[in-house]
C-alpha cells in the first residue's frame, strides 16, 4: 500500500467516482483510546446509520471490519475467514472485507487482493 494514512482513498483502483460510493461508519465518533465500540456507543449511532443506508439506498454495501457486518449486515462469523463473501440483508447485497488496521498489522499485505475481491464483487 503506497499511502497507509489515505487508506480509504482506492475509489479510483475500482474505476469508481466519488459519485459511486459512500464511506459509512457505523460509530460518528472515534471511542476513547480508540477501543472497540462498547453495544451502547453503537446503539447511539444507530439511528444516524440506519437513515443514512435508506437516504442513499446503495446497490451493494461493503462491510469493512467485523463491527460493520456485525451491525449492518448481523454477519456472525470471521471477517478474516469469509473475506469476499456476500449475502442479503435487509434487501441490500452486503459484501465483507477486513477493516484496514488488518491490512496495516500485516504490513499492507493482502490490500490488493481486497481490492480484486471488490472488483469482483461490484
Amino acid at each position: 500500500m503506497d499511502d497507509p494514512d489515505n487508506y480509504f482513498n482506492h475509489g479510483y483502483e475500482l474505476e469508481l467516482t466519488k459519485d459511486d460510493y459512500a464511506i459509512i461508519n457505523c460509530l460518528k465518533c472515534r471511542p476513547p483510546e480508540n477501543a472497540d465500540p462498547t453495544r451502547e456507543q453503537l446503539d447511539a449511532c444507530r439511528e444516524w446509520l440506519d437513515k443514512q443506508i435508506e437516504a442513499l439506498d446503495p446497490e451493494y454495501i461493503i462491510l469493512v471490519g467485523g463491527f460493520a457486518a456485525k451491525e449492518v449486515g448481523d454477519f456472525d462469523g470471521s471477517i478474516t475467514k469469509n473475506a469476499g463473501g456476500f449475502f442479503i440483508n435487509k434487501g441490500y447485497t452486503c459484501f465483507t472485507i477486513p477493516h484496514p488496521s488488518y491490512y496495516l498489522r500485516q504490513g499492507g499485505f493482502g490490500w490488493e487482493k481486497a481490492i480484486d475481491m471488490i472488483k469482483a464483487f461490484i
